[in-house]
């Protein structure tokens, strides 16, 4: 009889002891009386279940499904309370069967002395006693290491066990040595093939047991794949790269790639699109792929941006300070700190932050004594007062401001200017040659300056950008070394009155001497009683003490007038136009780093705008934007776009 045949005879028998009410088997290591019967204490190994794996809220990463899809949210959630009911369900029924096992295998061990004989040689029952406790020990080991074994391995167990209790049904195998070497054979050969061969191999009985306990070992034992994360990558970004920004929505939240011609097209939208997107299409490369890794896709980005390199000096730190109320050229040491606290008028720390890339941005501006790369200045100090405090007296960018701008209008007239400094170096080379001291500085000197121009004009595009934003850039330069330093934790800018201090601009009282007929220092004490608060009255009563003098009715009239005027101090508009970006500043440092500036007074009454330096850029982590505006003009992208219409 072939095994097919068997297994049908088996099934058939099976049903005919069901109608007399016996049990389908006899015997074996793995009784199966009533596989189908509801179990008891299920709830025992559910509760077990929920303790080791408790039911999580599924959190969605995409903003903007969140957002504008909450549906898919909902329906996200549903599915994995419908993946984790079946596992859970899978995992009590695997450990209520291991229970009807152990607790009939109990009950054959009990009686199998009175077994039929034919099954006791299968058993081994009447073997020596050495061969006896062998076979038992190894069956004791199958059956109460179960817990033991991981979940994976417990199908091809239940299987292999199963086969043990098919060989007495089959009766032309009963009895015989080539029987139980038959189990032997089928045993192992159960054991060594996967548990999916098993279940089709096995009689259908068998199936439900070894698909569940299969299920609960794949859904509980293999480590689920870690889901895609945004690595932090601190420094120079575009706006729609920036963490939070455009870009980051449209990625996929479980593989993290995201569409590279979507990208550029929501970089082409920012201002200066066309440059931006023909800057990171040089980095992508000729092949450029249709999806990629968010995050390799911000490292090529970034790795297209300029940095910009820092200098420091102290020749120039001290400018303007004495206005302030500093004492300048003496240092406090740190160790006597408390011992200058009541000496307020001297700092700890007084130094220049120039920001520059000579290789790579070229050309700058050598006002105030500077390098000739030199792209911006910062004047900073810190004080006994408040010594994790770096307080800003001054930010100049002379490079793209003023008289000393060095900016030309367009790229082709950068290249212009190289290209005449070439002819003329070739020019002075041809009338004086090479070697002669009369020739040699000139020579140096201009290839010093050819080799700065040169690299000005090859980043045109990226210098015009910095150019528009340099104002946002400087400050985020700031915040980032102050946080890296790790000795400070706010930061201070000045008010427009601060730096005008700092300037020496003058006031201008022309308007107010017109309006109430006070000379300047009158209307300089008034404007300083108004800063400080006082009522009309005890202001009047204050002016009246200090001159000594008498007054009328009308002179109190004309005096409450005029100090119900608006009187902040006014300047020259030349002057104006320089104070209005530090007029502008709690904007923008809302704008980078989302804190609402507070507006301090130290004790010598100066004001400045305070912040603190945000905890990313504390733990170097911090991102910059790169640009902000670009003007209407020739760079990159629109180069070659006029080429390629020029070919057409």
């Amino acid at each position: 009889m072939t095994p097919d045949n068997a297994i049908w005879w088996l099934r058939l028998k099976a049903k005919q002891k069901q109608k007399k009410g016996a049990p389908i088997f006899q015997g074996g290591t793995l009784p199966v009386t009533d596989i189908t019967a509801e179990p008891i204490g299920k709830g025992k190994y559910l509760a077990e279940f929920d303790k080791q794996n408790p039911r999580q809220e599924y959190k969605e990463t995409n903003e903007y499904i969140r957002r504008f899809q909450p549906e898919k949210v909902v329906q996200k959630q549903a599915w994995r309370d419908v993946e984790r009911n079946r596992l859970r369900d899978n995992y009590a029924e695997s450990y209520m069967i291991r229970d009807k096992d152990l607790k009939m295998q109990q009950e054959y061990e009990k009686n199998k002395q009175n077994l039929p004989w034919w099954q006791k040689r299968v058993e081994g029952v009447n073997t020596t006693p050495q061969q006896k406790e062998q076979f038992l020990n190894q069956q004791a080991r199958n059956r109460l290491d179960w817990s033991n074994k991981p979940l994976e391995h417990k199908a091809g167990f239940i299987a292999s066990e199963t086969a043990w209790a098919l060989l007495p049904e089959l009766f032309f195998l009963k009895g015989t040595r080539q029987g139980f070497q038959a189990a032997k054979n089928m045993s192992n050969a159960v054991s060594d093939i996967p548990t999916s061969s098993i279940i089709n191999k096995v009689d259908d009985v068998v199936k439900p047991i070894a698909s569940k306990v299969d299920d609960v070992g794949k859904g509980l034992t293999q480590a689920p794949k870690p889901a895609w994360q945004m690595e932090e990558l601190p420094g120079l970004h575009l706006k729609s790269t920036m963490e939070g920004q455009a870009i980051s929505k449209i990625v996929e939240p479980k593989t993290g790639l995201v569409n590279v011609e979507q990208a550029l097209a929501i970089i082409g939208k920012e201002s200066g699109g066309a440059d931006k997107v023909a800057l990171i299409k040089q980095g992508l490369g000729n092949n450029i792929p249709k999806k990629m890794d968010f995050n390799e896709f911000r490292k090529t980005v970034q790795d297209q941006l300029i940095p910009l390199e820092q200098q420091f000096s102290t020749h120039r730190s001290s400018y303007g300070i004495s206005n302030l109320g500093y004492k300048d050229n003496i240092i406090v040491d740190p160790k006597r700190l408390k011992d200058w606290q009541k000496t307020l008028s001297f700092w700890l720390e007084n130094q220049t932050l120039i920001l520059s890339n000579k290789g790579k941005f070229g050309r700058g501006s050598s006002a105030h004594g500077n390098p000739e790369e030199t792209l911006g200045h910062i004047h900073f100090l810190r004080d006994a007062e408040t010594p994790d405090v770096l307080t800003v007296t001054q930010i100049q960018s002379d490079a793209f401001q003023g008289t000393h701008r060095i900016m030309p209008k367009t790229q082709q007239e950068a290249l212009e200017k190289v290209n005449k400094l070439k002819e003329e170096w070739v020019e002075i080379k041809s009338m004086f040659g090479d070697g002669k001291e009369s020739s040699n500085a000139v020579l140096a000197n201009y290839e010093k300056h050819l080799q700065l121009d040169e690299a000005s004009a090859k980043n045109f595009t990226q210098k015009q950008l910095l150019d528009k934003n340099h104002q946002e850039r400087y400050l985020q330069e700031l915040v980032d070394y102050a946080g890296k330093r790790g000795d400070v934790n706010k930061v201070r800018v000045p008010t427009s009155e601060t730096a005008a201090k700092v300037q020496g601009y003058s006031v201008n009282y022309t308007e107010l001497k017109k309006v109430s007929g006070y000379g300047d220092e009158t209307i300089n004490e008034i404007v300083k009683l108004k800063e400080k608060g006082l009522s009309t009255d005890e202001a009047f009563n204050l002016m009246i003490k200090k001159y000594e003098g008498k007054y009328t009715k009308t002179d109190f009239d004309r005096f409450k007038d005029f100090y119900k005027m608006d009187l902040k101090p006014s300047y020259s508009s030349e002057h104006q136009t320089i104070l209005k970006k530090y007029k502008d500043n709690p904007k923008l440092i809302k704008k980078l780093f989302g804190e609402e500036p507070k507006v301090v007074t130290d004790s010598k009454g100066n004001t400045w705008y305070e912040f603190d330096i945000p905890k990313k850029f504390k733990e170097g982590k911090g991102e910059i934007k790169a640009f902000g505006l670009i003007p209407p003009a020739i760079g990159i992208g629109t180069a070659i776009q006029s080429q390629q219409n020029k070919k057409n």
